[in-house]
């Protein structure tokens, strides 16, 4: 998980008896959440896991082809994911909107959720030098493109990506997948400026 953005303007918080009390029942709830059915704490058995991914798939195919899509578009760069990328993706799924039924945090909807899974499950995979990564990198920012999109990724040069990024409030609405998109022009920034780039 990444915490780049910061609210310096709201730096510190306000505190008192209220936000103590806030946090401590937010403590209890994220706990029991954590601890899963039958106090497991996040441990699954493959028979779960097989349960999960295969509800993901019928209750979510758009994004079980884009799964299918982002593999194939990694796989000439020998970037693409196995079965193990996959049921943490369908499981992170599952545990995110069990989390916000239970009330422990707000998502803009099931894309936010299905981003921040490949944020973390995809692209934490990329590290190396720009010949490498740069058609890789492309092609995920491709596919995270809403669907009448006339941004070319492919002609995206280092002051386009810098110019995206210093007005992302309006150049994020290009995309479907924002964090994806925007964690992966940032990691393009750093090829275009030092020849390397990585997740971290």
């Amino acid at each position: 998980m990444e915490f780049h953005d910061v609210d310096l303007e709201g730096y510190p918080p306000e505190t008192g008896e209220p936000l103590l009390e806030a946090i401590e029942s937010l403590g209890q709830t994220v706990l029991k959440d954590l601890r899963g059915p039958n106090g497991k704490f996040l441990a699954r058995s493959k028979d779960e896991i097989n349960k999960a991914v295969r509800d993901f798939k019928s209750e979510h195919p758009d994004y079980w082809s884009i799964i299918v899509n982002f593999d194939k578009a990694l796989e000439p760069y020998d970037m693409h994911f196995g079965y193990r990328v996959v049921d943490e993706i369908a499981l992170f799924f599952n545990s995110a909107k069990e989390s916000e039924e239970a009330g422990i945090i707000k998502f803009e909807g099931d894309d936010e959720i299905f981003d921040l899974a490949l944020l973390m499950k995809v692209l934490h995979k990329f590290h190396g030098n720009r010949k490498r990564l740069e058609k890789s990198l492309k092609e995920v920012l491709g596919l995270c493109l809403v669907e009448n999109s006339d941004l070319k990724v492919g002609e995206l040069r280092s002051a386009d990506i810098l110019k995206m990024l210093g007005d992302w409030e309006n150049k994020q609405e290009n995309f479907r997948f924002k964090h994806t998109a925007r964690k992966v022009l940032r990691m393009l920034r750093q090829l275009y400026e030092i020849g390397f780039t990585s997740f971290s």
